[in-house]
């Protein structure tokens, strides 16, 4: 009983502090632009790529192929090129990373009696789902996108064949790295075509070079300052967010070809951590401006997604437009209205520390013209007010604190 008491309490004031005994979670694929990194957990080698080693999203993806066979027991059409093009998608990481096939080609086509032959592969975009499996290896299944998937083969008047699948490829790390089927299952209900045909083929991934898929670690809140963060010393995924500014900021922008200067004395932040993974997920649900004046800034179209990385002694915060909100700025004075936006995710460098800090020299922001006074100029820049040096906009971290960036031991 005892003993039950002492481990129930010790849960209390974990889960007071904001910190929980997180169970395990499955990891998530990116692509590595280097070598896997190894760490014993144990007894295991863990491997897996650094986070400043991850390939940024919509990375292109670029693979070649000098011999692609597609076969069935009525006849056999080899090409003698293929060419695929895509992108790593729109995440960093997932469990699977789902990348994009935007085009494939194929070329010098004939059947084994030298039958001419043209082989279309139809409803691009294809999604292409990669997963690590084992070592830098993994598999890369091809998926169906908006359209029906199909691969058109037509030779002469004999063959008028239209094939679907999903083929899962091999993966296979390295410089360059490539994709591997091995007579991959195709099928098809058209009459007058064998049921069922193979595909194979071997693309040599041209860029990017090197690249292999490995666990992509999620990036965790820690309090204390680790490489991989102990369990006892991270943060609850939901952990709430707040920061303060308590020294001036300014929006410069022109109104009637005129510089104008709004000042706001404090500013505050409120928002929380969504989801622990690559990269960390986070959103702002209120951003506030006081002590402005005659005049008001007014952050709309809120919440905003912030996504989270660590660096070496600090880490990487960017405010992107992607989420179920953009960064949006009303500034209103008398008799004048100007609201701007962001169209490229704001960028702030992360101090760790008690209390952590995210700052950035500036922040450059357009106008929406549509919402706003015909008077207001193009563009406004939101910053910290000083010249020499240039004062930065610093916020300081209220929850959590102590803050640090960190990686999640997979177990």
């Amino acid at each position: 009983m005892r003993r039950t008491t002492l481990l129930l309490l010790f849960g209390i004031m974990l889960m007071c502090s904001g910190m929980v005994t997180p169970p395990a979670m499955a990891a998530e694929t990116g692509l590595c632009m280097g070598e896997a990194e190894t760490e014993e957990v144990e007894g295991k080698t863990e491997e897996f790529c650094p986070p400043e080693k991850n390939y940024p999203r919509e990375t292109s993806i670029e693979a070649t192929s000098s011999s692609s066979v597609f076969a069935n027991k009525s006849w056999t059409v080899t090409c003698t090129s293929s060419n695929l093009l895509g992108n790593s998608g729109s995440e960093l990481a997932g469990e699977p990373l789902l990348a994009s096939i935007t085009s494939l080609t194929f070329g010098g086509c004939t059947t084994s009696t030298k039958v001419s032959c043209t082989v279309k592969a139809l409803g691009l975009p294809f999604g292409l789902a990669i997963k690590a499996t084992k070592e830098e290896d993994g598999s890369a299944t091809v998926l169906g996108g908006e359209a029906e998937k199909t691969w058109e083969i037509v030779c002469g008047e004999t063959i008028k064949c239209s094939y679907s699948g999903e083929p899962a490829l091999e993966m296979i790390g390295g410089a360059p790295a490539s994709l591997v089927g091995k007579e991959e299952t195709l099928s098809t209900t058209k009459k007058g075509c064998p049921e069922t045909a193979s595909w194979t083929v071997t693309y040599t991934i041209q860029a990017p070079q090197p690249v292999r898929p490995l666990d992509a670690r999620p990036i965790v809140f820690c309090a204390e300052s680790w490489f991989t963060c102990p369990a006892d010393k991270q943060y609850k995924e939901d952990i709430g967010i707040k920061a303060q500014h308590t020294a001036p900021l300014k929006f410069v922008f022109d109104y009637k070809k005129t510089a104008t200067t709004v000042k706001c004395d404090e500013s505050f932040l409120v928002g929380k951590s969504l989801k622990f993974r690559a990269p960390l997920v986070a959103e702002i649900s209120s951003l506030s401006f006081a002590e402005c004046g005659t005049c008001g800034v007014k952050a709309e179209r809120l919440s905003w997604r912030v996504e989270i990385e660590p660096g070496v002694f600090e880490g990487r915060m960017t405010w992107r437009s992607d989420g179920s909100g953009e960064p949006v700025f009303l500034i209103t004075c008398v008799g004048l209205k100007c609201v701007y936006q962001t169209l490229d995710p704001l960028k702030f460098k992360i101090t760790e520390g008690n209390p952590a800090t995210f700052s950035a020299t500036n922040q450059s922001l357009s106008l929406l013209g549509l919402v706003s006074d015909a008077d207001c100029g193009g563009t406004a820049t939101w910053s910290g007010i000083g010249t020499s040096p240039p004062a930065p906009i610093e916020y300081k971290f209220t929850e959590p604190k102590p803050l640090f960036v960190s990686t999640k031991r997979i177990l």
